[in-house]
């Protein structure tokens, strides 16, 4: 019988372990369901204890579903915002609003391109993402593709 509970309780550390992905995929079925005109009643998902920390995790499906221009509105309101659609975890971007006569570092490549000490930096979008090596680092000036525009997966992360 310990057997069996063991077997058992490996199994569901598995599945918890993959909860953004079945997330993920339970999203994408609806969204398919969707475009084939069927009507659905508006889920919230939850996640058993323990998984705070999905980005997912109590957010009702209407709400996730925001549009770029939506996103668009939550990063000028401060919000961080992020696709279901991206590959990578803990993606998201957040808006940058720009500064006045920021002061560069004197071993900085824009000081050495610029020859001054200080410059202005205009808004732009940044993204926390991963890099080549697995390290989580922020992407200055991130480019929207077509897809990420037409998608309408964001949702804020909170």
């Amino acid at each position: 019988m310990t057997s069996d509970l063991q077997t058992e309780n490996e199994q569901l550390r598995l599945e918890i372990s993959n909860l953004k992905k079945l997330v993920t995929r339970l999203y994408n079925n609806i969204t398919k369901a969707r475009a084939h005109n069927t009507v659905m009643e508006s889920a919230v998902l939850d996640s058993p204890d323990g998984l705070a920390s999905c980005p997912l995790r109590g957010h009702n499906m209407k709400e996730m579903n925001m549009n770029f221009g939506e996103a668009i509105e939550a990063l000028k309101s401060g919000k961080k915002v992020s696709r279901v659609g991206w590959d990578g975890e803990d993606m998201w971007i957040i808006l940058v609003p720009g500064a006045k006569d920021v002061k560069l570092n004197k071993n900085a490549a824009y000081y050495r391109a610029l020859q001054t000490d200080s410059c202005d930096i205009l808004p732009h979008i940044d993204m926390w993402t991963l890099d080549s090596n697995g390290r989580q680092v922020i992407l200055p000036g991130w480019q929207v593709r077509l897809a990420d525009m037409l998608s309408e997966d964001w949702y804020i992360v909170v």
